[in-house]
């Protein structure tokens, strides 16, 4: 069964945030994988279960044993702590949202104003 999933926001953030995040962690360690782009755009509200699930495995890497893998694993850990401060956080929510937008205006700006260089040079 297929469920839609919404972008995580203040309305649709689920009460007990800071423990599904936690679950990513021990789900990630044990399949030793970094996911390397942990951002609230990357996680998404299944609309029926309330449920957070984790997205855009892109740039994950497999983690190595011994003293790297106990770094990789730390760095993790730091993020997704990080993570859930910003989703569990509404204010730190909604300005994380708004830089967003706003790079991405920039970014579409700055693609327009390139074009019509190239377009007319």
């Amino acid at each position: 069964m297929s469920y839609k999933g919404l972008p995580v926001t203040p309305a649709t953030i689920p009460t007990d945030c800071k423990h599904q995040v936690k679950n990513f962690y021990t789900a990630l360690a044990k399949v030793n994988i970094q996911h390397n782009d942990l951002v609230p755009h990357n996680v998404v509200v299944n609309c029926h279960s309330n449920q957070l699930s984790l997205i855009d495995f892109g740039r994950s890497k497999k983690i190595k044993t011994g003293d790297k893998g106990t770094k990789q694993r730390a760095q993790q850990l730091v993020e997704l702590n990080a993570l859930a401060l910003v989703l569990c956080n509404h204010d730190r929510l909604e300005w994380y949202q708004r830089e967003q937008l706003n790079k991405t205006a920039a970014n579409m700006k700055n693609k327009r104003t390139t074009k019509k260089q190239v377009y007319y040079n």
